[in-house]
């Protein structure tokens, strides 16, 4: 009787502790797993625990829908000494001319903030263009290539000097 009582008690004892083990086990695996994003964008609990770039974490926020510079597309931009800068691109005209025939700009705008611009040239030398590329490197911010009004392509290079 007694072995019999003793080996129910030592049963009971064991799923007692496989239990426990269980539900330690799975809190564990709880405060390791990555969640999808929730309805809010950034979760404290999730922000302090990434450790690198996820996109899905991403929100913006909108600083101006009204920058001063003429509507437009196909313009570059860059980031060169802690700057935002625009350049070129073909202005959104009321016209019924074709796409290559719009204005092509090669105005150059700068904001440390993005809200607040500042045209810092209103026709540099290279001719108004789109469609081109834009890069830093080693100091200079270059301006290669895209289509000139009239739909001509470029193949110059142009670079910016600090005077």
């Amino acid at each position: 009787m007694k072995s019999h009582l003793l080996k129910k008690l030592l049963f009971l004892i064991l799923v007692i502790e496989i239990g426990l083990f269980g539900f330690l086990f799975f809190q564990e695996i709880k405060k390791t797993t990555t969640h999808p994003p929730s309805l809010n964008p950034n979760p404290p609990a999730l922000k302090k625990e990434r450790t690198q770039f996820e996109p899905e974490y991403l929100t913006w926020e909108e600083t101006t829908a009204d920058a001063p510079w003429s509507k437009r597309d196909a313009q570059t931009m860059v980031v060169f000494h802690d700057k935002i800068w625009v350049m070129g691109g073909i202005e959104d005209g009321e016209t019924k001319l074709p796409y290559e025939f719009h204005i092509h700009k090669s105005d150059v705008w700068v904001s440390e903030n993005g809200l607040n611009w500042e045209r810092t040239l209103e026709n540099a030398p290279w001719a108004g263009r789109e469609d081109h590329s834009c890069g830093v490197l080693k100091e200079k911010i270059w301006v290669m290539g895209g289509m000139l009004t009239g739909g001509g392509r470029q193949n110059d290079v142009w670079y910016s000097v600090e005077i």
